[in-house]
């Protein structure tokens, strides 16, 4: 529980799924995602639903670090995506408006937040509106890039 490993004569078990980041394990016969391992050997129980990485980080499988999620709560622990007209979550580039536009998805909708002057001004209103609905599974921008 204290590192989320599994090893075998001082060796750590299992190998990283390039396709996704996780690491998976064979644990009697059966291939099982190394956080899924965690969850039931410390409680007892298979999750009733998807294990969230409090920290992004899909290989850091420290119980302290997995909390049960469903579907959309598991989605709203993200990154900003790659690849987008900007670095912040929930923002991007509007070349029409020439501003900046934010979007955040709740209950699988997108709303709208408005257009921004500025990109701060625009990641700190996703930010206000993702503590709002998504609770302690809100994944807030960064300003200290």
């Amino acid at each position: 529980p204290e590192t989320g490993h599994f090893s075998s004569a001082g060796k750590r078990r299992g190998w990283k799924n390039d396709l996704r980041g996780y690491r998976k394990i064979l644990f009697e016969g059966k291939r099982f995602s190394e956080h899924r391992l965690a969850w039931f050997f410390f409680y007892g129980k298979w999750p009733d639903e998807e294990i969230d990485h409090k920290n992004l980080i899909k290989y850091d499988n420290r119980i302290i670090n997995l909390r049960e999620a469903s579907r959309s709560e598991n989605q709203r622990n993200t990154l900003s995506r790659k690849g987008t007209t900007s670095s912040y979550k929930g923002v991007s580039w509007k070349k029409t408006a020439m501003k900046w536009e934010v979007f955040i998805t709740v209950d699988g909708k997108n709303r709208w937040l408005g257009y921004f002057e500025n990109e701060i001004d625009a990641a700190a209103a996703f930010n206000k509106e993702a503590e709002k609905n998504y609770g302690e599974f809100a994944n807030l921008n960064n300003f200290s890039k």
